[in-house]
């Protein structure tokens, strides 16, 4: 992920996901309040023409912190649900580039495999599930995977790699590769 700049994977899933809801929760909550104190402060004027105008720090101030509140909630939202997504299907980001994916169960298999098998810890920002199986195998997405119509031959279809176009190495290019412009061999490093 880069917004982290660190890698999100079986061991460290679980803390990825509860900083996503809890910032997602806690720019809620905060657009809430503001919400909130916008609606009790017009209620408890008796005319709205006599009100004391806010200063203009106070709004603008208000009003950034409502539209990056709004902002958090739409992004760090969509990057939660895409983690949601990705423990339902058992299949990470590199993977659907890839067209794999792991052992399909169920959507509570998966959940306890990434935090844990006993519900009071989940919330909790440590890591709870016992150690993960990276012996499991990335199976193949069948040719009907995917959304209808797509298929795994489709050069519409997601893929990191694309199309391969270089050329194998040949032997006879290796060492050619390997010395140097004045023909000696190029040292080891």
């Amino acid at each position: 992920c880069p917004w982290i700049n660190n890698c999100v994977g079986l061991g460290n899933q679980k803390l990825f996901i509860l900083f996503l809801g809890y910032t997602t929760l806690s720019a809620a909550v905060t657009f809430v309040i503001l919400l909130v104190s916008a609606a009790f402060w017009l209620w408890s004027q008796k005319s709205w023409s006599d009100a004391p105008h806010p200063s203009s720090v106070a709004l603008v101030c208000t009003g950034v912190l409502a539209v990056v509140c709004l902002l958090a909630i739409i992004f760090i939202g969509d990057f939660f649900q895409e983690q949601i997504e990705s423990i339902a299907t058992n299949c990470t980001l590199v993977e659907t580039y890839q067209r794999t994916h792991g052992k399909r169960t169920t959507f509570m298999d998966h959940f306890r495999t990434i935090f844990g098998t006993h519900w009071s810890v989940w919330l909790w920002p440590f890591p709870t599930a016992p150690p993960p199986d990276y012996t499991e195998l990335a199976i193949p997405d069948s040719d009907t995977a995917g959304w209808p119509g797509m298929t795994i031959d489709d050069p519409d279809s997601l893929g990191i790699e694309g199309e391969s176009t270089e050329a194998p190495i040949t032997t006879m290019a290796f060492h050619a590769a390997a010395e140097g412009i004045n023909g000696t061999t190029m040292p080891r490093q």
